[in-house]
């Protein structure tokens, strides 16, 4: 008897028996972290190939000037290579001034732009990772999280903000996070706390980013148990306003939270941002810069953005996608308001664009209707084919999408992607840095856009000759450095961008904002020119003897 009992019991727990040893189990492997290490894969390839050279530095001066403060904390202990007067709070570029610290970036590379853009890859990475896990933990399947990811991934105008070099890309893998914490199932106050944190780090990094608090508080709002939330209400108040409140506690320490003779100050910083920024314009003015910000978004992709913004309607009827849609509402809202509007507005919203087209296109799929039962009706009719109507009905649904993306979508596409995979944008930028350091004195004074300006200084120049053009007006300390105004510069080195602002400013009002270095350049001439187009630098001597 003891010996079928003991048979029987070894056959109930798979022990082999007295017929041969038991066959392995084999070892399924996780659709979930294969899936998400592809989508890394893909995104990392699409988004580094050719990216140190395209988009050209001559897009905006804001790359060149996060970088060059990063530099100063890592070789001079400061926040900012000139004074800093808080125009952001500083934990971005002390994210940035972190990377090339431990991967020795400003020695490493040939050129400082590079160290932001490896920095901005690790943040893509960051943000993809985030950004399964988000639409994970909000119920959307698999297929659409990545077919959202992928969205995003190759989509030209995602492609061409995310790398460069922007405090709004280093933020928002902090947003990310705060929704995923936020988002716990387990509705654990730890996490609802940690999300906090992070959204204040997000805050800190990027501070318009505050504006989406009401979708965060949201998210935590459903994601916590009814008897916790006094508790989460008190807890994370409290840490998000502890975090923030470490900036203008910095400014207080520093004698500078408040206006006052001989400093900047955080209160006039903040005025500036919020009341006497000029405005953008309306985006309904053709003749208006933020008209034109749009039509430069529209003409890198139409097609993501016009579906995002179809897909917000149906997604605010659906609870768990209810928040990530008022995200891309209160960016929505900000666009038309009229203030002052940055080119990079899109960037925080284009995670949360993906999320709302892919959860809207799963809950399309999981309704089965009308494509499901349509075929779930022609199936019954083939005694063979009911239990096929799921699988096709997803097949047709991605059949169609497939084909308006490789027949409408890709075709606008490839040019941009083309471009940006293709063009050596920064070539230019190379060559008058190797110029100048053959052919300026060390000794002369050098008027530049912030793009070369560690370039230069990498090269030997000292970091009291080489100025960013902005500061001779605005910065008591450079002032001091040229007595004699404009007749103290030797040499100018403008971008398009530079030369674009001198020509918008001339004649008017903010003229005095830059006057030193448009008289200087009203007294040069070129003497040096490379690259052409939009990526076109331009070397300029100052004659001191005009008139």
């Amino acid at each position: 008897m003891a010996t079928v009992l003991d048979h029987r019991r070894a056959e109930a727990v798979g022990a082999p028996d007295s017929q041969g040893p038991a066959v392995p189990r084999r070892t399924r492997i996780p659709a979930g972290p294969v899936l998400l290490v592809v989508l890394l894969a893909v995104s990392g390839l699409v988004h580094s190939w050719n990216a140190y050279q395209s988009p050209g530095t001559t897009v905006t001066d804001d790359e060149g000037t996060y970088v060059s403060q990063a530099w100063a904390l890592v070789n001079l202990g400061e926040l900012a290579n000139y004074t800093y007067w808080y125009d952001h709070p500083p934990v971005g570029w002390m994210m940035l001034a972190g990377y090339a610290w431990l991967t020795d970036g400003f020695d490493r590379l040939p050129a400082a732009i590079m160290v932001g853009r490896e920095f901005m890859l690790v943040m893509k990475l960051v943000t993809v990772a985030l950004l399964y896990g988000l639409a994970r933990r909000l119920g959307i399947g698999r297929t659409f999280t990545a077919i959202g990811i992928l969205l995003v991934a190759v989509n030209p105008l995602a492609l061409f903000f995310q790398r460069l070099t922007l405090l709004d890309n280093i933020a928002v893998p902090w947003v990310l996070a705060a929704f995923f914490l936020a988002a716990s199932p387990r509705r654990r106050l730890g996490e609802q706390a940690a999300s906090a944190v992070c959204f204040a780090v997000a805050v800190l990094t990027k501070e318009t980013l505050l504006l989406l608090l009401p979708a965060l508080v949201y998210v935590m709002w459903q994601h916590s148990a009814r008897r916790t939330r006094p508790y989460v209400v008190v807890v994370v108040t409290t840490l998000f306003a502890t975090t923030v409140l470490v900036y203008p506690l910095f400014a207080l320490l520093k004698g500078e939270l408040l206006p006052g003779e001989g400093h900047v100050s955080l209160w006039d910083a903040v005025r500036w941002q919020l009341v006497e920024r000029q405005s953008s314009g309306s985006v309904f003015d053709p003749q208006s810069p933020a008209a034109g910000f749009v039509s430069i978004w529209r003409g890198l992709d139409l097609y993501f953005l016009a579906l995002a913004l179809a897909a917000i309607p149906v997604a605010l009827l659906q609870r768990k996608l209810r928040p990530v849609a008022l995200v891309l509402v209160i960016q929505g809202l900000a666009l038309l308001r009229g203030g002052y509007l940055p080119l990079a507005h899109p960037v925080a919203a284009l995670p949360f664009a993906a999320l709302v087209v892919a959860g809207v296109l799963d809950g399309i799929w999981r309704s089965r209707f009308p494509v499901s039962s349509w075929l779930g009706r022609w199936a019954s009719r083939v005694p063979s084919l009911p239990r096929m109507a799921p699988a096709l009905s997803v097949a047709v649904i991605l059949g169609l999408l497939l084909t308006f993306a490789a027949g409408v979508v890709w075709p606008r596409w490839l040019p941009q992607v083309q471009a940006l995979a293709t063009e050596q944008d920064n070539t230019s930028t190379e060559e008058v840095t190797a110029w100048a350091a053959e052919n300026l004195p060390r000794d002369a004074i050098v008027l530049v856009g912030h793009g070369v300006w560690v370039d230069l200084v990498q090269q030997g120049f000292s970091t009291e000759n080489i100025i960013w053009y902005y500061k001779p007006d605005t910065d008591p300390e450079v002032s001091q450095r040229l007595p004699n105004n404009w007749r103290d510069i030797g040499y100018l080195i403008s971008n398009v961008e530079m030369r674009a602002t001198v020509d918008s400013v001339t004649g008017t009002t903010d003229s005095a904002t830059i006057e030193t270095t448009i008289e200087a350049f009203e007294n040069s001439e070129v003497i040096a020119s490379f690259g052409e187009g939009g990526e076109e630098i331009i070397v300029h001597r100052v004659d001191p003897t005009r008139e």
